[in-house]
C-alpha cells in the first residue's frame, strides 16, 4: 500500500524508486533539484554525474557538468529555465542554460574570500532571485551573509553577520523570494526563518522548526506558501529525540505551520521517512522533489554506524488522491476532448454516409433555452447495404496508446499499484442522436454497436483484465427518458435497455465494468435539469435488469444546488445489483461546504457509496483542476 504524508488538502504520496538511472550510476548525495517549464527535473548532486535530468516520469533524459563542479549545494530556475548553480566546494555561482552551456560565473573558482569577512565567497550555499532577474547569495559556511547582484552579475549590497540577533545568521543556509520581491533566509543553526525587504532590511522571523536546511517558495500571488526541509538532531545526546525531524514543514507567508510532513520518528531509510531533506523543488503538478544529502549527514544522524553501501537520497512526493483512486481514464485527450464529436468528422469522412437533405440541422438547446449548437445530420447513402459497413471508431487506437503511458507512471510509481486502467466509451445512442438523422438512426445505433463491440474486443485483447476497466457512458439515453428527443421512438426504453445489456455483456469477465449516466455538458451546464433522480434510478434498475454479468459501478449525476432531500429520494426504490458501488457525483469545483452538504442529503438516503466529479474532467477548465483534486481528497478524507 501507497505511503501517505501529511494530512488535510497537503496529503502526498511517496513515489518509490522514482528516478531511473543508467545501469552503474548513482547520486550519492543529491544537494539540490530544480524543475524547469516542462517539468523537466535537474537533479544536482555529488556523484560522478553532477547534473541529471529526468522527465517529470522519471525517465532519465541526460547528465552534463562532468568537469565543471566541484560540490554541488545549491541549485535555482528563472522564468526563461536558465539554471544558477552554486557550488560550495570552489566558491562559485554559475548561470548555465538547461543543457550546460555556462552563460554566467559569479566567484572566481577555487578563491575563497576570507573567512567571515563579508566578501564573496566562502562556501556558498544557494541562490534566489528577485522579480526583476536580481540575484541574491547566500553566502553561509565560511561566511554568514546574503550578496545581492545585478541581473549581469553585478555586486551591489551585501548584509549579515555571525549572530543571532535579527540581521544576523548562524549558517545562511537556503533563500527565496516570492513575487513581492521579499526576502526569506534559512538561517540552519539558528533554527529559525528571516524575512527581508530586498535591500536586507529585517521584517520578521519564523521560528518553531529545527534546523531549516531546504527552503522553496511555491505558488504565485500575495500569499504564497513555503516549504522547509528540517534536519533532525545533529549530535548524539539528541540523535534519538522524536518529533524534530528530518521532516518537511509547510508554513504560509507569516510562517505559521499548515502541514507537516514526516519526522515523527526521527530519520530513517523506510519509505515515508527522511534522512536529510537539503533541497526541494515543486512541479507544475504540485508534486514535491527532496533532495537529501544522506551521505554527509549519515554520521549525524546515526553516530558510530558505518555508512551503508547504498543510501536513498531523492524522492518524489506525489499530490495526488492516491488512496482513494480505484480507477484511472486518460482524460479523453486530442481529437477526444469534445467527447464523440470526433466522431462526426468520422462520418463526414466515411463513403457510406452523406449529409441527410431531407432533415433540417438539429438544434441543440440547453436547459435555459440557449441554443448550444445547430448540427447537419447524416444517413447512409442510398444503395448502401448497412450489413457491408465498418466505422473505424479510433477508441481502440486511443486507449492501446494511454494504456502504455499508464503503464510507464505506475511502474515509476506515480500511479499506485491498485488503481485500474479506465476506457471510458459512448454507446451507440451518443453519436446516433448527436449526428444521424431521425430515418436512418436505428439501424445506425445497429452497425456502430457492432463497430464499437470490435473496439473493444481489440483493447481487452491487449490489456490485462487485472488492469481494466470499462466505462459505457450512457448521456443520450438520460437524455431520451427526459423527452428531450421528441423524435425519440415508442419502444425507447426498451431499445435503450436491451442496448445497454449487450454492451455490457460484452465486456470480458475480469475486467471492471460499469455505466455512467449524465445529462449532458457541452458548455459545463446541463441539457436538461432534472427534477429529481427517479429517471436515474428507473434507469439504473432496468440495465441492471437487462445485463447478465456484474455490474462493479454505476454513476449518476448531482447538480450543484441539490442540498434537497426531494432529489435523493428516489434512490430508496434502487434495486442495489450484488456487488455493485454506488458512485455520487455531487462534488463541484471550489465548494467544500457545497459537497458536504450534499453528501449529508444522499447519506439521508443511501449511506454506502464513492464520490465523483458531476461529469468527470474531460472537458473541464485546466485551471479547476487543483481545485477539484483538493476537493475529493477532502470529500474523501471526510466520507
Amino acid at each position: 500500500m501507497s505511503v501517505v504524508l501529511g494530512s488535510g488538502e497537503h496529503r502526498y504520496r511517496v513515489v518509490e524508486n522514482w528516478a531511473r538511472l543508467p545501469d552503474g550510476w548513482e547520486f550519492r548525495d543529491v544537494a539540490a533539484v530544480a524543475v524547469d517549464s516542462k517539468d523537466r527535473v535537474y537533479v544536482f548532486n555529488r556523484g560522478q554525474h553532477p547534473m541529471m535530468v529526468f522527465d517529470r516520469d522519471g525517465n532519465f533524459l541526460r547528465s552534463w557538468g562532468e568537469g565543471l563542479f566541484s560540490r554541488a549545494h545549491g541549485i535555482d530556475i528563472d522564468s526563461d529555465d536558465n539554471l544558477y548553480c552554486t557550488d560550495d566546494g570552489d566558491h562559485t555561482v554559475r548561470k548555465t542554460t538547461t543543457d550546460g552551456k555556462v552563460l554566467l560565473t559569479i566567484g572566481v573558482p577555487d578563491q575563497p574570500a576570507p573567512f567571515l569577512s563579508g566578501k564573496p565567497f566562502n562556501r556558498c550555499t544557494h541562490t534566489a532571485l528577485s522579480p526583476k532577474g536580481e540575484i541574491y547569495v547566500s553566502d553561509g559556511y565560511g561566511n554568514s551573509c546574503v550578496h545581492k547582484y545585478s541581473p549581469d552579475g553585478r555586486h551591489l549590497m551585501c548584509w549579515g553577520t555571525t549572530g543571532t540577533d535579527p540581521g544576523e545568521f548562524n549558517i545562511a543556509h537556503n533563500i527565496a523570494t516570492d513575487e513581492d520581491g521579499w526576502v526569506y533566509v534559512a538561517d540552519r543553526e539558528n533554527h529559525r526563518v528571516q524575512v527581508f525587504d530586498g535591500n536586507g532590511k529585517y521584517e520578521m522571523q519564523w521560528n518553531n522548526m529545527h534546523r531549516p536546511c531546504a527552503l522553496y517558495c511555491c505558488g504565485g500571488g500575495k500569499n504564497p506558501q513555503f516549504i522547509i526541509g528540517e534536519l533532525g538532531p545533529g549530535m548524539p545526546v539528541n540523535s534519538k529525540h522524536t518529533n524534530l525531524g528530518p521532516r518537511l514543514a509547510i508554513v504560509d507567508k507569516k510562517g505559521k505551520t499548515i502541514a507537516r510532513l514526516g519526522g515523527e520518528h526521527g530519520p530513517g531509510q523506510e519509505t515515508g521517512r527522511f534522512l536529510s531533506p537539503h533541497g526541494l523543488a515543486v512541479d507544475s503538478r504540485g508534486d514535491i522533489y527532496v533532495g537529501e544529502v544522506s551521505y554527509t549527514n549519515w554520521p549525524s544522524t546515526h553516530p558510530g554506524v558505518p555508512v551503508p553501501k547504498y543510501l536513498r537520497s531523492l524522492q518524489k512526493l506525489a499530490s495526488e488522491l492516491g488512496p482513494y483512486l480505484k480507477r484511472m481514464p486518460d482524460g479523453e485527450t486530442g481529437e477526444r476532448s469534445r467527447w464523440v464529436y470526433f466522431q462526426r468528422q468520422m462520418l463526414l469522412d466515411h463513403p457510406a454516409m452523406e449529409i441527410d437533405p431531407t432533415v433540417p440541422p438539429y438544434k441543440f438547446i440547453q436547459w435555459d433555452g440557449k441554443v448550444v449548437r445547430e448540427v447537419e445530420q447524416v444517413r447512409f447513402k442510398p444503395g448502401i447495404d448497412p450489413a457491408t459497413v465498418v466505422f473505424e471508431t479510433g477508441y481502440d487506437k486511443a486507449a492501446l496508446a494511454s494504456y502504455d503511458i499508464f503503464k510507464r507512471l505506475r511502474d515509476a510509481g506515480a500511479i499506485p499499484r491498485h488503481v485500474r486502467f479506465q476506457v471510458c466509451l459512448p454507446t451507440p445512442q451518443a453519436s446516433g442522436y448527436l449526428y444521424v438523422s431521425g430515418p436512418a438512426r436505428e439501424t445506425y445505433f445497429g452497425v456502430y454497436e457492432r463497430a464499437l463491440k470490435a473496439a473493444l474486443a481489440n483493447i481487452a485483447k491487449a490489456i490485462p483484465v487485472g488492469d481494466l476497466s470499462i466505462q459505457w457512458d450512457v448521456c443520450q439515453e438520460v437524455l431520451a427518458f427526459e423527452d428531450y428527443f421528441k423524435d425519440r421512438p415508442a419502444h425507447y426504453k426498451k431499445q435503450i435497455f436491451e442496448m445497454l445489456g449487450r454492451l455490457g455483456d460484452a465486456v470480458p469477465a475480469g475486467v471492471e465494468m460499469g455505466y455512467h449516466l449524465c445529462y449532458g455538458s457541452p458548455r459545463d451546464e446541463h441539457l436538461v435539469q432534472p427534477k429529481d433522480s427517479a429517471i436515474l434510478v428507473e434507469m439504473m434498475n432496468g440495465t441492471a435488469a437487462a445485463t447478465k454479468r456484474r455490474i462493479d459501478f454505476l454513476h449518476i449525476p448531482v447538480p450543484k444546488g441539490r442540498t434537497d432531500d426531494p432529489y435523493y429520494a428516489p434512490l430508496r426504490n434502487w434495486k442495489r445489483p450484488d456487488g455493485t458501488k454506488l458512485y455520487l457525483g455531487l462534488l463541484h469545483h471550489d465548494d467544500d461546504a457545497g459537497d458536504k452538504a450534499r453528501i449529508a442529503a444522499a447519506r439521508r438516503v443511501v449511506t454506502d457509496f464513492g464520490l465523483s466529479a458531476e461529469c468527470g474532467w474531460g472537458r473541464t477548465e485546466p485551471g479547476r483542476l487543483p481545485g477539484l483534486l483538493k476537493g475529493h481528497r477532502i470529500a474523501a478524507e471526510g466520507l
